[in-house]
C-alpha cells in the first residue's frame, strides 16, 4: 500500500476556462500551477516506488480546516461531529487529486476501479490517499 499525504486545505477541481483570441477559442486549466505543486509532492513521496498498475483502489481522507473565527465550543462540536459537510463537494475533491496523480502514481486514472472517501474536521488540514492494487475482485464488495 502507498500512502500519500498532501498538507494544506483540500483542493476541489474547478472547471476549465475559455477565452477568445481573434476567431479562436482557447481552453485552459485555471489550476495548472497548483496541480503541478501537488504532483511534485506526490512524486517526492513516491520516491523509488514504481507507478501502480492493474486494478487500483484508493481511500481518500480529506481533513477540512476549522475557521479560526469559531469559538472553542463550536470548534469542539465540529471535532466531535467528525464528518464535515458543506463545500467543497467531495466529488470535486476526488477529481482534483485523481487528475493530479495522473502520470505520477499511475499512467492514467482509468485503472482506478474502487474509490472511497470521507471529509472530516481536523486541526491540521490535508489530504491523505491510501493506494493499493487489487489482485482480484471480491464478489462481496
Amino acid at each position: 500500500m502507498i500512502t500519500i499525504k498532501i498538507d494544506g486545505p483540500p483542493i476541489a477541481k474547478e472547471r476549465h476556462r475559455a477565452y477568445v483570441t481573434g476567431s479562436v477559442i482557447r481552453m485552459f486549466d485555471p489550476q495548472d500551477k497548483v496541480k503541478k505543486k501537488v504532483r511534485a509532492s506526490m512524486f517526492q513521496q513516491l520516491g523509488d516506488t514504481p507507478q501502480v498498475s492493474g486494478m487500483v483502489a484508493i481511500d481518500f481522507v480529506f481533513t477540512m480546516p476549522i475557521a479560526v473565527s469559531h469559538s472553542k465550543k463550536h470548534k469542539q462540536q465540529l471535532l466531535d461531529e467528525q464528518y464535515a459537510t458543506g463545500k467543497p463537494d467531495i466529488d470535486n475533491l476526488i477529481k482534483f487529486y485523481m487528475d493530479a496523480a495522473n502520470t505520477v502514481l499511475w499512467q492514467d486514472d482509468n485503472c482506478v476501479c474502487k474509490v472511497t472517501a470521507k471529509k472530516v474536521w481536523g486541526d491540521t488540514p490535508g489530504t491523505t490517499m491510501f493506494i493499493k492494487t487489487i489482485e482480484r475482485i471480491n464478489e462481496n464488495l
